[in-house]
């Protein structure tokens, strides 16, 4: 999630609507867990900082624990309690910009189930090109590595944010889903409703296909 200051919107319909997401999955998936990542993007002496969110905390404490050695505890990064999540949610500290490229790729190395029995799925929402975040596309030449990435992970990409070139690019990933949306208005115009069951109904079916 993109946790610019503009966002707030979008923040507060992804928590009214959430139930969406789980209501077409009744009957054909078992667990359903929930992780979040957001972000936000800042200059500071000349540099870029990012600030990211997790269930478990801020990045600070949260990187090392995902990119460090050993395991990382699950319940840092995962929740089956949709209440929880929505809570987590309303808690998140919003900032002045964005850089999506860099908060994807680390959502794709979340500590996802065995392949065998899970399906990997990452939404990404924001109200800003991709080229316009905080470093203006510099990052878009590594659009390609991502989705190497998502194949090599096998995970299903959903995305709501304005169309670009970059975007357009990233929606070539096997069996993305992209939903073009307006910019600038902190996504306030999306229905999100129709959009996170969309979502659950992809994966039930998947599920099912899986399953037979």
């Amino acid at each position: 999630l993109d946790a610019s200051e503009s966002m707030k919107p979008c923040f507060d319909s992804l928590r009214r609507h959430l139930s969406a997401v789980l209501e077409p999955m009744q009957g054909y998936v078992n667990n359903v867990r929930f992780g979040l990542l957001t972000h936000f993007a800042a200059p500071h002496c000349g540099k870029a900082v990012y600030e990211h969110t997790f269930l478990g905390g801020q990045g600070p404490e949260m990187l090392p624990k995902l990119y460090g050695q050993g395991s990382p505890n699950d319940a840092d990064f995962f929740t089956s309690d949709g209440s929880l999540f929505s809570r987590k949610l309303g808690e998140v500290r919003l900032g002045a910009n964005e850089e999506m490229l860099v908060a994807l790729d680390t959502a794709l190395d979340f500590p996802f189930g065995s392949l065998h029995n899970t399906k990997r799925v990452v939404a990404m929402f924001s109200d800003e090109k991709l080229e316009e975040g905080l470093e203006t596309g510099e990052y878009n030449h590594k659009i390609t590595d991502i989705i190497d990435k998502l194949h090599a992970r096998k995970i299903k990409l959903f995305v709501a944010m304005p169309g670009s070139d970059g975007l357009y690019q990233l929606a070539e990933a096997d069996q993305s889903e992209v939903e073009d949306v307006a910019d600038g208005d902190g996504l306030s115009g999306v229905d999100f409703a129709k959009l996170l069951g969309q979502m659950g109904k992809t994966i039930s079916g998947s599920s099912l296909q899986a399953t037979s």
